[in-house]
Parts: structure tokens; C-alpha cells; sequence
């Protein structure tokens, strides 16, 4: 069971001056405590009652001192003179989240056009998310009901759940791949697939369910209009794809470089060899500190389109690998000492050569 705690803040003078007025801040508690079942469990951790003019302040003390992963403001986003919940939010989350505030102005307005007069923001301070609510214990309630289904993964990516994370994305993809037998979507999110900085951390296998390439090229050709073919001057060529293969002169980018993510190694010759690599560098692509000499049973990380050292002779793609030795003290992304190889590799495998 996956246990996620929040709090709640009520930015009202009214209720302050008389908590029994607060009819908001117990309606929010008791919807998240009838969220709770066998998956999830959601820990109420503290709520308060605060002048609008304390806004700032109280959503710092929450966060520092209890830590938790969500805390709900309700009150303070319309647009009288008192109301600045949005603005206390904004001064200090260190990153905005507008489709969660979007989200839930696009659905009240089916509800009642007052919510043009909302200005709710949503956004991340250190490791908490912060949700701005309406005032009122019913608008509160539906507007956290529109963005709960989210809440979770959310959570993840802030308190960096890479498994997690990848477990929600696959389920879509997997979902999506049943209803329409196609890569759509409207999932745009660049924090797991993208993630490069660390490939120890990284899944070292797809979660993605696999399929042939005839399947994928139907897909792609299926999704694809057959657009016609025109002659333009090359001063209007902007933003459209030729017709037809161009091929240089010269090698570009003249080196060999790395068709794959992974380690650029330079193979024992013998192969019986225990296959475990140390690595001693990098190579990225576009970097300075790309011709490390190797020598057998060495490697560098590399992705893809970086120049190979001259004494590397194959590269390894990262799911054919594994960790197998950590630095003790590198906590900064860049912590294996060494890599075992788990697949029969050749001389200029997944390489481009000149």
C-alpha cells in the first residue's frame, strides 16, 4: 500500500476570527479520507485556519516543518483586494503546474460561469505539491475531484519514484495500445523517458509492450498523409522535408560515433573473458572530453551521436547491461565504477563508422 500524506490550509479572515464558520478545510479532509482504500493510503497530517494575509508564511512552516507531499489551500482566489492566495502560492513554489489550474477552471465553467472570476495556482515548492482550492466547500471539493486522478503520479515525479513512474507509464501506453493500436496520446511528459543523467538509475529494459516492425510501420503509415511533392527555393525550404535522399560529400559528422544510449567499450580479445568493464569517463554528444584512451575491460558512458574514442571498438547498448560496482561517495549522478555486459557482443557493434 503506497501511504501519501497532506495538509490543508484555510485562507480566510472570517473563519479565522471563528473556526466554526470553516465548513471547507473538514470537507477536503473528509474527501481524501474517503479516497483511502487498499492501494492508497492518505495521512492527514495538519490543518489550519489563517487571515489571508498569512498566507505566505503558514504555506512555508507547513512545508519546511512536516514535509508533506500535498498540501490544499482553500479560499483567497477570487479577485477581491483580500484575496491572494494565488499570489502568497506563486512568491514561493519554484515551479507552476498550469494544467492542474486550467483543469480545474475548464470544468467549473461547465458548472457555472463564476469560475472566469477564479484564479487558482498549483505548483511545486521542494518536495511538495500546493493546490490552490475555492473558497467554498462545494467548489472546493469538485475542483479537487477534477484533478485527483493525477494526484498520485504527480507525487511520484516530484518525490523523484522512478518506478513508480514508470509503472504508470506503461500502463497507459499499454492502455492506448489496446483502444487505438497506436503510440497517441496526450501524456506529455519528459522527466522518464528523457532521463539521462543517471543510467544507473534508468530502467535497463522498456516498459513498453514490444511489436514488429511491419506492425510499427503500419502504425506510422496509417497515422501519416501522403503529401504532394513541390519545387520551392531553398530560401523557403523552412519547415519542409525533402523528397529525396541528400548525400554529402564529405563524412559529417567526420568521426565515428555511438548509434545507441549506453557504453562504448573496448572488448577483451579474449572472449572468454569475464565480461565486466570498468568505466573511466563520458562521451556526450557535442562535448569536449570525447577521445579517452581505453584499454581492455575499459569503457565510457556515451549516448547517442557522441564521438567513440579511437581505441573503442563496439558499443553496448544500456539494456544489455547491468551495475556492477557503485562509488561508495558519488551521490551526483555519475556513480558506477563498473558494468557487466549480459549479451554476446561484435567488433563496431552499434557503431557508425566514416
Amino acid at each position: 500500500m503506497t501511504e501519501l500524506n497532506f495538509a490543508v490550509v484555510t485562507v480566510s479572515t472570517t473563519c479565522y476570527d471563528d473556526p466554526m464558520n470553516d465548513h471547507s478545510g473538514p470537507a477536503l479532509i473528509k474527501y481524501m479520507a474517503d479516497k483511502s482504500n487498499e492501494n492508497i493510503q492518505w495521512i492527514h497530517l495538519a490543518s489550519t485556519v489563517v487571515p489571508d494575509n498569512q498566507t505566505h508564511e503558514t504555506l512555508l512552516k507547513l512545508s519546511d516543518e512536516l514535509r508533506p507531499h500535498l498540501i490544499l489551500t482553500t479560499g483567497g482566489t477570487g479577485i477581491s483586494s483580500d484575496d491572494v492566495t494565488p499570489e502568497a502560492t506563486r512568491e514561493i513554489i519554484t515551479k507552476e503546474i498550469p494544467g492542474i489550474s486550467q483543469t480545474m477552471i475548464a470544468k467549473s465553467l461547465a458548472i457555472t460561469p463564476m469560475a472566469m472570476l477564479s484564479r487558482p495556482v498549483c505548483g511545486i515548492y521542494q518536495q511538495t505539491l500546493i493546490i490552490n482550492l475555492p473558497g467554498s466547500s462545494k467548489g472546493c471539493v469538485e475542483c479537487l475531484d477534477f484533478v485527483y486522478p493525477i494526484l498520485k503520479h504527480a507525487i511520484d515525479i516530484i518525490q523523484n519514484k522512478r518506478a513508480e513512474v514508470a509503472i504508470t507509464h506503461s500502463a497507459m501506453q499499454t492502455k492506448t495500445n489496446t483502444k487505438h493500436h497506436s503510440c497517441g496520446g496526450d501524456h506529455h511528459h519528459h522527466h522518464r523517458h528523457a532521463e539521462t543523467s543517471n543510467k544507473g538509475e534508468r530502467l535497463r529494459h522498456s516498459p513498453y509492450p514490444m511489436i514488429s516492425v511491419d506492425d510499427a510501420m503500419k502504425i506510422i503509415f496509417e497515422q501519416t498523409n501522403k503529401m504532394p511533392i513541390i519545387d520551392k527555393p531553398l530560401t523557403e525550404c523552412l519547415s519542409y522535408v525533402c523528397a529525396e535522399d541528400i548525400f554529402a560529400k564529405e563524412p559529417f559528422p567526420p568521426f565515428r560515433a555511438s548509434i545507441k544510449d549506453g557504453y562504448a567499450v573496448h572488448l577483451y580479445s579474449d572472449r572468454s573473458h569475464e565480461q565486466i568493464y570498468e568505466i573511466v569517463g563520458r562521451s556526450d554528444a557535442g562535448g569536449e572530453n570525447t577521445n579517452i584512451p581505453l584499454m581492455e575491460g575499459q569503457c565510457v558512458v556515451i549516448n547517442t551521436g557522441a564521438k567513440l574514442p579511437d581505441s573503442a571498438n563496439a558499443v553496448i547498448q544500456i539494456e544489455d547491461t547491468q551495475v556492477h560496482e557503485r562509488h561508495p561517495t558519488k551521490k551526483d549522478g555519475s556513480d558506477e565504477k563498473s558494468i557487466r555486459i549480459n549479451t554476446e557482443c561484435s567488433i563496431n557493434q552499434d557503431v557508425r563508422e566514416l
